[in-house]
């Protein structure tokens, strides 16, 4: 789902005609956004992230595991699950031109961050929510294969084992760049 806000005056007038100042409709939306990101939102120097969006209108995207009943354990099975996933999130053959787009638009939460020397990307989940976080620090190549990598430990559930990031690292280049395309 994409955002665009076609007139920036639009959103100040709106909250004017609604008589609340900044810091009124900043506590009107309990506190999620702050009165100085709300004069940022009229003045176009920033947008409100998706998760705030999401929230205000209710519209949580929730996650479901396109894999919940396939068994991954070979290679053959790991290629079969990428072209899986692309073929249920309708992703065609092409490249995944927003691959962080993707995986937000399917319920898992998305972080960009810095972290220690060596830090890449890492995954898991909170309660039901799955979240992949990636390194803000390495070439735009790297994160895309991070956050597919990182994908394959949410979607197939792979025990804990030293195979496992062999085989994560094998359904990201499927899911990056399928057979059929290469």
């Amino acid at each position: 789902m994409a955002w665009c806000f076609t007139s920036i005056g639009t959103t100040r007038a709106a909250r004017k005609i609604a008589g609340f100042s900044m810091e009124d409709l900043a506590k009107r939306l309990g506190g999620m956004v702050t009165k100085q990101a709300i004069g940022k939102y009229e003045k176009g120097l920033m947008l409100p992230a998706r998760a705030v969006l999401e929230r205000l209108l209710g519209t949580e995207v929730p996650f479901v595991n396109p894999l919940a009943d396939a068994a991954t354990r070979t290679s053959e099975d790991v290629e079969t699950a990428a072209t899986e996933v692309r073929r249920r999130w309708e992703l065609g053959l092409g490249p995944i031109v927003n691959l962080l787009g993707v995986l937000e638009e399917r319920g898992i939460r998305v972080f960009e961050t810095s972290g220690p020397e060596g830090f890449e990307g890492l995954s898991g989940a909170f309660g039901a929510l799955p979240f992949v976080a990636v390194s803000r620090d390495v070439p735009a190549d790297r994160v895309r294969f991070t956050a597919a990598r990182e994908l394959a430990h949410v979607l197939c559930g792979f025990p804990e084992r030293d195979e496992a990031e062999g085989a994560c690292h094998a359904f990201a280049a499927a899911f990056l760049l399928p057979k059929p395309a290469a």
